[in-house]
């Protein structure tokens, strides 16, 4: 279209540039004077033309040479309005803003019953009752994060727990969808098109100093911010996939954790069957280790002889929270690959007092200043028994969508925490329920190196005890 117009005022230009010399000689002769407005007018005639077509031409054969060379192409493929991600998210949001058109599709919308009066023809009238939709109310849609985000009443007759993310995301046309339940009627649903980390893709390790060892511990980023982790207080199970990223929210927490190792008021008992080579690195930072399954079950049989005697002195002293001290610090016992204290164990009965012990641990040793923190890959509860006794769970990447469900549960996956979407690129990347508001929040673990490992076991390195290997 652009190369046929081209022609056409192509044509026309040359007819006028023409007619601009010839009618003023036309005129000069008939007149028998070359009048100044005659030559004006010849000129404005002739070059006028040129000027559009170079108005129209320069842009036509600029349009040619992009075809011909296949950018126009590349540019219609990569910048087309399916691909930009600031229209993208502009059209997200004037969806999220007229519920009308996704709400009764994703089983939002509610009914209420209504009397329709209805006028015959002899003059009489007749009623009946009839269930008419009720839709839910956007209260504010805005610019989040990780995308639009829309905040919506529930109407009545309904309640948070229908709004579903799949079923949201299939109305509004997004694989990603994450729900989250803020009160009894208000529900916020957020289209994720763009994910807060994905420009994060090495966090290195620094150190944090803690006023408290007790306090959370800073272990990575997340969207809004740094990532901190309650530790102590707290039983923490971390799942996820072999090369999810385990051992850099492992590694994060205990080097966060060195000064106050070095200074005596933590104490670190690590666990690692898979041969040592995990805890290797910052060996001189535990108080103990075991590598054998007979070490590790006399590691958990000791703590679990050291909680009784800290409880037995709680008791006397009237206390109902451990104060730790150098005497008395703060306990934390680290298990790397956790399901191995099943399948490895010699014999059922040596399995069952390990159990026993752990649950006796899990179960009463938050008061007394004693923390567990266990990975393993298998989010199973066959693969470890004890499971259901860990306080918090935190997620990495999974293979699959019913791994990520086994994980934190149909609920925190159906508000966004799709563990089997994290890249492979984004070790350490998981998410975590938060404990106070109980929203699921995305982090990435500081990438620990295992120069900094060693950097850190020298410089902060712990007090040994009885039994180290």
């Amino acid at each position: 279209m652009t190369g046929y117009l081209a022609r056409r005022v192509g044509l026309c230009s040359a007819l006028a540039l023409v007619l601009g010399f010839a009618v003023p000689r036309a005129a000069a002769d008939a007149t028998a004077n070359w009048w100044p407005p005659f030559v004006v007018l010849g000129v404005s005639v002739a070059f006028l033309p040129s000027v559009i077509l170079m108005c129209v031409a320069v842009p036509a054969l600029w349009d040619a040479l992009l075809r011909r060379t296949g950018v126009a192409r590349y540019t219609r493929r990569h910048l087309s309005r399916a691909d930009n991600p600031r229209r993208n998210e502009l059209s997200y949001a004037e969806r999220l803003r007229r519920p009308l058109i996704w709400a009764e599709g994703a089983g939002v919308s509610g009914t209420r019953r209504v009397t329709v009066t209805t006028h015959n023809q002899d003059g009489s009238t007749s009623q009946r009752d009839k269930k008419v939709p009720t839709f839910p109310r956007c209260a504010r849609v805005f610019m989040g994060v990780h995308g639009p985000t829309g905040t919506y009443v529930v109407p009545p007759g309904t309640t948070p727990h229908q709004w579903e993310a799949e079923r949201i995301a299939a109305q509004l046309g997004k694989a990603s969808v994450r729900v989250e339940k803020t009160d009894a009627r208000t529900v916020s649903v957020t289209v994720l098109t763009r994910d807060g980390l994905s420009d994060k893709e090495l966090v290195p390790f620094r150190m944090v100093n803690l006023a408290d060892p007790a306090d959370p511990i800073c272990i990575g980023v997340s969207a809004n911010g740094v990532f901190a982790l309650p530790v102590f207080g707290r039983h923490t199970l971390l799942l996820g996939a072999s090369n999810s990223g385990k051992s850099s929210v492992i590694w994060s927490v205990v080097g966060q954790l060195a000064p106050s190792i070095h200074a005596g008021i933590v104490r670190l008992h690590g666990i690692d069957l898979k041969g040592g080579v995990e805890l290797a690195s910052g060996r001189d930072l535990f108080h103990n280790a075991a590598y054998t399954y007979d070490d590790a079950a006399e590691i958990i049989s000791n703590l679990a002889e050291r909680l009784d005697e800290r409880l037995a002195r709680m008791r006397e002293r009237g206390l109902r929270k451990h104060e730790p001290t150098v005497a008395e610090p703060l306990e934390i016992l680290l298990i790397d690959e956790a399901a191995s204290l099943t399948y490895v164990a010699p014999d059922r009965k040596t399995a069952e007092v390990v159990n026993a012990n752990l649950k006796r641990i899990l179960s009463t040793a938050r008061a007394a200043g004693i923390a567990v923190l266990a990975a393993m890959q298998d989010p199973r509860k066959e693969a470890f028994p004890v499971r259901d006794l860990f306080t918090q769970t935190i997620a990495l990447r999974f293979r699959t969508k019913d791994d990520s469900v086994l994980a934190l549960g149909s609920a925190a996956y159906e508000a966004g925490a799709h563990c089997e979407r994290i890249p492979q690129t984004q070790a350490g990347t998981g998410y975590s329920i938060d404990g106070d508001t109980g929203k699921i929040v995305q982090f990435r673990a500081f990438w620990v190196s295992d120069e900094t490992i060693r950097e850190l076991a020298r410089r902060y390195p712990g007090r040994k005890g009885e039994g180290q290997l």
